[in-house]
């Protein structure tokens, strides 16, 4: 299967961090991709809810993801308060969740 892969990297610079404040941006964008099947497009974003929403308000029917990125830095954020920062434990579940033979 042939597939194309399109990352679209705009900046927005906003004062707020609501639902409102980034549908009006996802929307701005949406319209400019109108001939585009949002049903077959992948979104990736970090676990913001606001942003979440806003992105399926704004592209209906699209896959949102959550970047590995961001999943990798809040676990291992967690992972330091619950069992300190680089364990034998937090090795382990760090990589039985994020290396090449984990999730």
């Amino acid at each position: 299967m042939n597939e194309q892969l399109l990352f679209i990297c705009p900046l927005y610079l906003h004062g707020h961090s609501d639902a409102l404040t980034y549908s009006s941006f996802f929307c701005h964008l949406a319209s400019r991709l109108l001939d585009c099947p949002f049903s077959q497009m992948t979104i990736g974003s970090d676990e913001a809810q606001a942003m979440r929403k806003a992105m399926m308000h704004a592209f209906h029917g699209v896959l949102q993801v959550t970047c590995t990125r961001h999943l990798q830095a809040n676990s291992d954020k967690k992972l330091d308060i619950v069992v300190g920062s680089l364990s034998d434990v937090w090795r382990a579940v760090h990589n039985a969740i994020f290396d090449s033979d984990g999730l």
